[in-house]
C-alpha cells in the first residue's frame, strides 16, 4: 500500500486556450471514463504535483494537475 497514489477517473476534458473557453480536446475525448494513477508528490485540495519516471527513457518528470469544481 502507498499512501501518495491518488485514482482518478476522466470526467470532462476540455481546455481553455488564448481567451477561449472550454474547447474539446480531440481525441483525449476517448479518455473519458477511463481511470489512472499517480504517485503524487505534493497535495493542497487544488494542486495535484505528480513525480514520475518515463518507463521509455527513465526520465525524471513532473506534472501539475489543478482542481476545478464542478460548474452547476
Amino acid at each position: 500500500m502507498n499512501p501518495g497514489l491518488l485514482t482518478f477517473t476522466y470526467d470532462s476534458i476540455t481546455t481553455d486556450v488564448f481567451g477561449l473557453s472550454n474547447i474539446g480536446v480531440g481525441l483525449f475525448g476517448l479518455l473519458k471514463g477511463r481511470s489512472n494513477v499517480i504517485q503524487t508528490a505534493y497535495f493542497d485540495d487544488v494542486l495535484w504535483i505528480e513525480k514520475g519516471f518515463d518507463p521509455v527513457t527513465g526520465d525524471e518528470f513532473v506534472s501539475v494537475y489543478v482542481k476545478k469544481e464542478k460548474e452547476e
